[in-house]
């Protein structure tokens, strides 16, 4: 069984991990990304529940798009990034 010193030392712990998540999240909360190749969405599913700021997406299947339209608002293009050049 821990000692009183022992819990008094756990509490102290879990409060300076709490705090630095919160600020962990606080840091990162003002990212914005954008999803290639976003399929259905479950990238920016997390994404979003990180508190991520998903800018667009991009995917090339219908299907897919139509159902990440059904999910998300932010804008999805229909593009092939196959074919992107690098010039």
């Amino acid at each position: 069984m821990p000692t009183p010193q022992e819990f008094a030392s756990l509490r102290m712990n879990k409060h300076i991990i709490e705090a630095s998540l919160m600020n962990i999240q606080m840091k990162y909360s003002s990212l914005k990304v954008i999803d290639l190749f976003s399929g259905c969405g479950g990238l920016s599913l997390g994404f979003q529940k990180s508190g991520l700021e998903i800018v667009t997406a991009f995917e090339n299947w219908k299907p897919a798009i139509n159902v990440y339209q059904q999910n998300f608002h932010h804008p999805i293009f229909d593009y092939d990034l196959s074919q992107v050049n690098n010039n």
